[in-house]
């Protein structure tokens, strides 16, 4: 076989193998977008990366046609954050039942470090604060 023969096969099986594999996105992302990521993926039960990678599919309108979309009915919309303008401090606790972050929604389990909010104003909501949120003050 002939050096040349040698250099077309080789260069067209590199080519198909960088036709098959998968392309690599990287993104950074704050701490309470990442939070939400993870806990939507945890909720499904999937990864994290098959989450993202179904909304961008659905988002760029390349999903397959016979899968069920991730983003139609499946995502909550996001919620709108909480006014927080009331709370004068923030108390370091443990949880004794389970709460949401009034900044990023996540959910917390009793038993977790978390922040609560003191405040004066008896018709505000209780505010609460994940331990990441809270590592943001």
């Amino acid at each position: 076989m002939s050096s040349d023969l040698r250099k077309m096969r080789k260069a067209e099986k590199l080519r198909s193998k960088e036709l098959r594999k998968d392309r690599l996105v990287q993104t950074r992302v704050d701490r309470r977008l990442d939070n939400a990521i993870r806990e939507e993926a945890r909720r499904r039960r999937m990864s994290v990366s098959n989450l993202v990678r179904g909304v961008l599919e659905d988002a760029f309108g390349l999903a397959d046609p016979d899968v069920d979309p991730v983003l139609e009915g499946g995502l909550e919309a996001p919620q709108e954050q909480a006014s927080l303008e009331h709370v004068y401090a923030w108390n370091a606790v443990v949880l004794g039942k389970d709460a949401r972050c009034s900044r990023c929604n996540a959910s917390m389990s009793a038993g977790d470090s978390a922040f609560i909010g003191l405040s004066e104003d008896a018709e505000a909501a209780r505010a609460w604060l994940c331990g990441d949120c809270g590592e943001d003050l």
